[in-house]
């Protein structure tokens, strides 16, 4: 299981970094967390661009194989992986990474929110639960 959240923390998680750290106009000077300034560089943007979507390649042929990234059960790696294919630096519009994994989003993504932690989480709710 935790083979499968480095993966997805690796190859979805740095690249949509890349991405929003280097070409969103409010990270201008701060491309990298921290106390220290550092420049925006167009190129690591251009390059997470081409990352994202060989890393929604991966999700999708692993889902084909396997009902959840680790295997039989609803693991950390399908949340980490949830969350890198909802969020928001991934669905940047006019970007590449507008294209989302159909494995992912008819058997993984679609399942989790169904989950009652995750709506605990997000605030969604579901009828007859309270969301906090």
């Amino acid at each position: 299981m935790l083979d499968w959240n480095a993966i997805v923390e690796q190859q979805g998680g740095l690249p949509i970094a890349e991405v929003l750290r280097n070409s969103n106009p409010h990270m201008k000077g701060r491309a990298i967390p921290g106390p220290s300034d550092f420049d925006q560089i167009p190129e690591l943007a251009e390059r997470g661009m081409k990352r994202v979507p060989l890393f929604f390649d991966l999700l999708e042929a692993r889902l084909k194989d396997s009902p959840w990234l680790a295997g039989a059960r609803f693991t950390l790696a399908d949340i980490t992986g949830f969350v890198m294919v909802d969020s928001p630096a991934s669905s940047s519009s006019g970007s590449a990474m507008t294209t989302r994994p159909r494995a992912t989003g008819s058997s993984g993504s679609r399942r989790a929110p169904a989950r009652p932690c995750e709506n605990r989480v997000t605030g969604t709710g579901r009828a007859g639960t309270t969301a906090r």
